[in-house]
């Protein structure tokens, strides 16, 4: 028969075709502030366990307490002051400890929200305090 080949895509289409598929989309890792984000819903009825989507995390009793501050204004800044006196009263602990406790936060709600996705679940701002990275639709705090 003929001598004509013809060139194959990627796919084993023929490249001519190929050239004129839509490029498939790549898997969204736009973390927390993307479409799709699971609700995080804390009940302050059960200490220390919120739930991301259908899975349950569990928070030490303090990083409950820091995440519940937060979510209850997200997407604003809560300043470190107010956070040391309501987590610790008057006499706060060293500036690390709070630090750490965010870390700990993150740690335990990041696979659950974004996987190892380079945004932050808690944001912080330099100075003043930390912020609640996640759209406040996606936030449920019940009493």
């Amino acid at each position: 028969m003929g001598g004509e080949e013809t060139a194959r895509g990627p796919a084993g289409a023929p490249a001519e075709l190929d050239a004129h598929r839509e490029p498939t989309p790549e898997p969204s890792r736009s973390g927390p502030a993307g479409v799709g984000c699971p609700t995080l819903a804390i009940d302050l009825t059960s200490p220390c366990l919120v739930r991301v989507g259908e899975r349950e995390v569990r928070l030490n009793p303090l990083g409950f307490d820091l995440l519940v501050m937060l979510a209850e204004e997200p997407g604003r800044v809560v300043q470190r002051d107010a956070l040391y006196h309501r987590l610790w009263g008057e006499d706060g602990p060293e500036d690390q400890q709070l630090d750490r406790h965010r870390r700990l936060v993150e740690a335990a709600l990041r696979p659950a929200l974004n996987g190892d996705g380079p945004r932050p679940v808690i944001e912080v701002v330099r100075g003043v305090g930390f912020r609640l990275a996640l759209p406040a639709a996606t936030v449920r705090v019940r009493t």
